[in-house]
Parts: C-alpha cells; structure tokens; sequence
C-alpha cells in the first residue's frame, strides 16, 4: 500500500496514525482495519476530550458512541431498559479464538475499563470495583461502579452507584449471541440496577455486622449469620448479596 493510499485509509476510518496507539500495546492492524474503531484505536487524551464532550449524556449513550466499530455490536436488554451489552468479534486483526492465553481478548478488557474510569471521573464520580458475592462460578470477571467521589472509600458502602460495567474476557455463550468467537461486556445504566445485581460493594468476612446478624463464616456465594431469637443465639446461612453492612459505632 503506497504512503497515499495508507493516509486515505486513515483519514476514510477516522483513526489517528500507526504510532497513536502504541501506549495501549495495540499492533497496527486493530486501527488500520475494521477491529479497533473508537473502542481501540483513540488515544489517551483524546479519550479524555471525548469523554468530556458527552459528559452530560448518561452511560448507556456514551457507551454507544465510544465503543463503535464495525465489529461491535450494542445490544439493548429488552426486559431490563438500562442493561445493554456490546459484543465484539474477531476483525481488523483482532483473533478471539480460545487459547491459555490470549492477549488481544486481554486488551480488549483493559480498554473497556479504561474508557469506563474517563468517562466516571468526566461525570465527577470515582470507580470502584465490586467484590463477587453472589457465587463462587464466576472466574476473570471484574467490576466496576461509578460512585459520586466520596471522601473516603469507606463512604461508599451507603452510597447509590450512578452506573456499572462488567467486563471479561471469557466467552460467556448464550442462545441469542453470535456462534463465533466474541467478546461480550455487560453496561448497567443506573445505580438501581447496578445494586440490585451485585448488592453492595463490600467483601464480608468474620465479625462483620449486618442487617441480618454478625457474619460469622463466608462461604461465596453464602454467608453464616449470627442473631438472637427469644434471647437465644440464632445461626442461619444467607445469601451474601441479601446482606447490607451496618456502620460500625463510631470510635471503634
């Protein structure tokens, strides 16, 4: 391809020149072909521009805008109207076939969370990220929440989530999704959602109050619960999603 050819390519696409993305590690061929897009293929600062730029949409619309690409798929919970995920697929020199390791699928996941952490920080919030509670089956998943920055993370504990991700880079198969390999990332809209999927963000261990009684054993996705019944002490094993932390008395 002639130096001409390769700058119409450029300009036609959108995407900043070969050396742009170097810091993410991304070989040149995710943003001179079909398989980078916005999602991989933006630089750092301009990132941050454009996450500043539509800063006042909510989650889901920057969602739409920053993760384009022809190889990416929005798609809309129908049931649950401020869930979507976006599903990727191989191109532009991205593979996602399986393997023990597989960078690109890792980088992928990387990004998401890059842009996730930009756009919280743009909308004022800092991220966080949640514990798995609600069982033990769930491997390489990470997520993250955008909270209204708080003064400390303790604060956080009683404080409404604005929106969430999920993010992986295992196959997670269903019958509605594509047959060839893909990646698929999970957006929630509101805090709402966000805290009735994972609950609160917290990783209980012994000593812990609840609302249900002091944690006395965890085993994820249950937790062991200390009460008292007519005066007597009360076990019973509960689910730790169901559990909400009660402060401790200050000065302790």
């Amino acid at each position: 391809m002639t130096n001409i050819a390769l700058a119409l390519v450029v300009a036609t696409l959108g995407v900043a020149p070969m050396t742009s993305h170097a810091f993410l590690g991304i070989d040149s061929p995710w943003c001179m072909g079909d398989g980078g897009g916005t999602f991989l293929c933006v630089r750092g600062p301009d990132r941050v521009k454009m996450a500043k730029e539509l800063a006042d949409q909510d989650y889901l619309s920057f969602v739409q805008k920053a993760f384009a690409a022809p190889t990416i798929t929005y798609v809309p919970d129908e049931k649950k109207p401020g869930i979507a995920e976006t599903w990727h697929r191989d191109g532009g020199g991205l593979s996602l076939y399986r393997h023990e390791v597989n960078n690109d699928r890792r980088k992928m996941m990387e990004a998401a969370a890059d842009w996730f952490r930009i756009f919280c920080k743009a909308k004022g919030g800092g991220t966080y990220e949640y514990p798995i509670n609600e069982t033990k089956d769930l491997v390489n998943l990470t997520r993250l929440a955008c909270h209204a920055w708080p003064k400390s993370p303790d604060q956080v504990m009683g404080q409404m989530p604005m929106f969430g991700i999920e993010i992986s880079p295992s196959d997670n198969y269903t019958t509605d999704r594509p047959k060839d390999p893909f990646v698929a990332f999970k957006h929630y809209g509101n805090g709402d959602l966000v805290k009735a999927t994972w609950g609160y963000p917290k990783k209980y261990a012994f000593g812990d109050q609840t609302n249900l009684g002091m944690v006395i054993e965890v085993k994820v996705p249950m937790a062991k619960v200390q009460s008292e019944v007519d005066g007597k002490p009360y076990e019973k094993w509960v689910k730790l999603i169901d559990l909400v932390p009660t402060p401790k008395p200050q000065g302790q």
